[in-house]
């Protein structure tokens, strides 16, 4: 029950600005959000992989840097990442929330959202969270949620679809800089998403979010590169922008990359090298890389055959979500 009196305390509090005055530490660069940079320039990840060291790191800025809070929400989004305990991640929001109130109602969203450690996934009590960050604007940090809104406005997510107030609220982000919003507009535009198609606009959004500094976007606009999905084709273009974004952090860019590697698509085939980058991507819990790299070790496609290296990574893309990895799994026990 706790849970639902947090709105209530985050949204009397106003926020301050950015953390400063503090160097860059390896809890930045293990678990800084992506969307929401603690100061201008630092680094910043869209999964937190490496959760046995994201961990420490975390709780030795916090031990070292015990009066600034954001170390607080750091360290609860490693903990979440590797599926630690619900009452102290929900005790160090709380303590984040009275200084960063708009970032810590985002994180409460992506709990209910995602259904991650321990909380139950609510899409509805996720929207509503995400509407209490937002309606903290000006605050700079009230963009994660005002962003994240905007794409349940569009597809109906928690509550009733508006997808009007859901386009412009990701226009206005993004023509403020706010990359993420110009990378999911982008999505919705195309194929997989919920607005009318409009290939040509996709890969132009895109193109705006991959030079903002948007690895999502970066991605998207190299398998437009690769598809000729609203721009020419272009499978240079397309790997060095996988390449963009696979180095900075986004496994999806990797996946993509071991794919090209894989099957030989503008580039040689490699399989030792495709075999690194699901490696990768699997590590950062793609469940594709983990199911494309099992199976070219079950099979000895291009690798030595491990059987019992596939069958773990079989087990991990079925945690994954992966229903064909399942019953491959099964098949090989």
């Amino acid at each position: 029950m706790r849970l639902l009196h947090l709105a209530a305390v985050f949204a009397t509090i106003a926020a301050p600005a950015l953390a400063s005055g503090i160097p860059v530490t390896d809890c930045d660069r293990l678990a800084g959000f992506d969307m929401a940079r603690r100061l201008p320039g630092a680094p910043g990840v869209a999964v937190v992989s490496r959760t046995d060291d994201a961990v420490p790191a975390c709780e030795a800025a916090m031990a070292a840097h015990p009066d600034e809070p954001f170390f607080r929400l750091l360290l609860a989004r490693a903990l979440i990442a590797a599926d630690g305990d619900a009452v102290r991640i929900l005790s160090l929001i709380e303590a984040g929330g009275a200084s960063y109130p708009a970032l810590a109602h985002a994180q409460m969203a992506w709990l209910y959202q995602e259904g991650r450690a321990g909380f139950t996934r609510n899409l509805a009590q996720a929207r509503a969270r995400f509407e209490d960050g937002c309606a903290l604007h000006p605050d700079p940090l009230a963009a994660a949620p005002c962003n994240a809104l905007a794409v349940m406005e569009i597809t109906g997510e928690g509550g009733p679809a508006d997808p009007a107030a859901g386009v412009a609220m990701l226009q206005e982000l993004c023509s403020k800089g706010f990359a993420t919003a110009c990378a999911n507009l982008g999505y919705e535009l195309g194929p997989d998403g919920a607005l009318p198609r409009d290939a040509a606009r996709a890969a132009g959004l895109f193109t705006t979010a991959c030079a903002l500094g948007d690895l999502m976007g970066c991605n998207n606009l190299g398998f437009a590169y690769e598809s000729g999905d609203g721009v020419a084709v272009d499978m240079a273009r397309a790997l060095i922008l996988y390449g963009r974004a696979c180095e900075g952090g986004e496994p999806l860019g990797c996946a993509n990359l071991g794919e090209a590697y894989r099957v030989g698509n503008g580039i040689g085939a490699d399989a030792v090298i495709a075999a690194e980058y699901f490696d990768r991507a699997c590590d950062s819990e793609d469940a594709y890389s983990c199911f494309a790299l099992a199976g070219m070790l079950s099979e000895g496609a291009g690798l030595s055959v491990d059987g019992a290296r596939a069958l773990a990574l079989y087990d991990r893309a079925c945690a994954l979500g992966d229903d064909e990895s399942c019953a491959l799994a099964e098949a090989m026990r």
